[in-house]
């Protein structure tokens, strides 16, 4: 009977969540071109998504722990790139244009580069082999993320999850994204096929009581759990996502949850954490800005919590853990964060240290963000302490 109940609640609330995103479509839209040459768009989001050419690619580095077996220092690491147990890797990053996630997760705008019908077959692998002509020398890791989940066979035809696992094996590592619920048997498969190291990037985005179900992530943090004991189980590392600004939460509580999700995160086994800044723009945050319950994170915010991270040994001598600096400069900041910000978060993300010269935090005008909460009431969130 709860089952049920939790169902239909899910089923309403995704119900809300679509009908916001066609409205907030209709603005994405209307800053786009009209044609799409041979493609006809069917949808919305389907608007200037062309299936076969990749939304962007992009070649950048990392640190990543360089292991043999999971846990495991490889002798092998070349020294002059490894700090500790640290390496360099650069990536070539091609961000695919694939089915949507057919689930409605309230924070999510991928969905507005995404197809509303499946994959054409074939498609996938042409974007990838582009990708790889464009840059012939970036093969150290092959990240494919696809907005949704790269083993659903709706996003990814059987065939180019197969084709792909060939490419895949050019590279030290492929780093692909994708939802518990989806395609384990074909995680299995793509991992016995693929002569490199796989990692699977889960948004895991909250730890916080009742967060994941309010977000309508159909999944708990039990089954996170158990989802990164089977890949570990199987050699796969895990990446995390964890969001930072989530609705509901003061911004003191937002601050406090995304840490110590990462302490969950690297306990379960994390490889690599990145904490991304929640943002309006996709509908239904809009929604809940209006009603005064959500305002996104401040360049502060997302600073505090990689500084404690990379401090706290807990999360750091188990996880990379990263910022995403994607479009980040637009986040709410005072003068000093503004210069400075954004440069210290991409060091910290390279280095994986807080730089020495800079005492990050650095007192500045941001400092007022922990104390006056926007109309937030720290404990007044409405999360209690019961699991999800």
């Amino acid at each position: 009977m709860r089952s049920s109940m939790r169902d239909h609640s899910s089923n309403r609330l995704s119900n809300r969540v679509l009908a916001l995103r066609q409205r907030a479509s209709l603005d994405f839209r209307a800053g786009q071109p009209t044609s799409l040459g041979t493609h006809e768009a069917t949808s919305a989001s389907d608007v200037a998504v062309d299936p076969w050419r990749a939304n962007a690619v992009l070649v950048e580095s990392e640190p990543m722990r360089r292991v043999g077996e999971l846990g495991a220092v490889d002798p092998d690491a070349d020294e002059a790139l490894c700090q500790g147990s640290l390496v360099t890797t650069e990536c070539l990053t091609v961000l695919l244009a694939s089915m949507r996630c057919p689930l409605t997760c309230v924070m999510c705008d991928l969905w507005k580069r995404t197809l509303s019908h499946p994959t054409p077959v074939g498609a996938i692998t042409h974007q990838v082999r582009e990708a790889m002509s464009a840059y012939p020398s970036a093969r150290g890791t092959l990240k494919l993320y696809n907005a949704g989940n790269f083993f659903d066979p709706r996003a990814t035809p059987d065939r180019d999850l197969m084709a792909l696992a060939e490419l895949g094996g050019q590279f030290d590592r492929v780093v692909v994204e994708n939802h518990p619920r989806f395609g384990w048997s074909r995680l299995i498969r793509f991992a016995e096929r693929l002569d490199s190291r796989l990692e699977v990037a889960v948004g895991l985005e909250s730890v916080a009581p009742r967060m994941l179900s309010r977000l309508n992530k159909r999944l708990t943090r039990d089954r996170f759990a158990e989802h990164a004991r089977e890949l570990r189980d199987r050699h796969v590392g895990l990446r995390v996502f964890l969001i930072v600004g989530l609705p509901w939460h003061s911004p003191r509580e937002s601050v406090r949850w995304a840490k110590l999700s990462s302490l969950f995160a690297a306990r379960v086994g994390a490889t690599h954490i990145t904490f991304l800044a929640c943002r309006s723009g996709n509908g239904f945050l809009d929604e809940l800005e209006v009603e005064g319950v959500f305002r996104p994170p401040t360049l502060r915010m997302m600073s505090d919590v990689l500084v404690w991270a990379l401090h706290d040994q807990r999360v750091s001598k188990q996880s990379v853990v990263t910022v995403d600096t994607w479009g980040i400069e637009g986040l709410e900041s005072c003068a000093t964060c503004a210069r400075d910000g954004v440069q210290y978060l991409e060091a910290m993300n390279q280095t994986q240290r807080v730089p020495v010269s800079v005492p990050l935090p650095v007192p500045c005008d941001c400092d007022e963000t922990h104390t006056v909460s926007h109309g937030f009431r720290d404990g007044a969130s409405g999360v209690d302490d019961r699991a999800d």
